[in-house]
């Protein structure tokens, strides 16, 4: 038996990355110092998501956190240590953050803001990136590349 589904052409089409969706980012420090002033700051809107790519830094992701999961999904394209149960090897070059549907967590704040906290090793020591997770009606960028 077939079954034919529908599917119209804009749904087959995905639509281009443009320069100004996506965010570079220099690493300042080495030997695992934090590389910014301040944290960098993402804004989600709901059911969007952003990728944190550090393809192009030379850099392995070792671990990721959020400090309020309530709004926020976080997935890696590799193994990361307290993100996965089991690592044989911990590594990803890839993070993605996802805007959900407010959870209600027992004994958890309710606020609009989280912080992703990354650590990372490479050639150059590796470092810490802080990134502030914030609500939005309106998306942000799409892409934040680590350079």
């Amino acid at each position: 038996m077939r079954f034919l589904i529908p599917i119209s052409i804009s749904m087959l089409l995905a639509a281009p990355v443009l320069a100004e969706d996506i965010l570079q980012i220099f690493k300042l420090a080495d030997g695992g110092k934090l590389n910014q002033t301040q944290p960098i700051g993402i804004a989600l809107a709901p059911a969007h998501g952003v990728s944190i790519s550090f393809l192009n830094s030379g850099q392995k992701i070792r671990k990721a956190w959020l400090s309020n999961i309530s709004f926020v999904t976080l997935s890696s394209d590799g193994c990361l240590t307290g993100l996965n149960s089991e690592c044989s090897e911990s590594g990803a070059s890839i993070l993605y953050l996802n805007r959900i549907q407010d959870l209600n967590i027992p004994k958890t704040f309710k606020t609009d803001v989280t912080n992703l906290t990354v650590v990372t090793s490479g050639s150059g020591g590796g470092g810490i990136y802080v990134f502030k997770i914030s609500k939005s009606k309106k998306p942000s960028k799409l892409i934040y590349e680590v350079h």
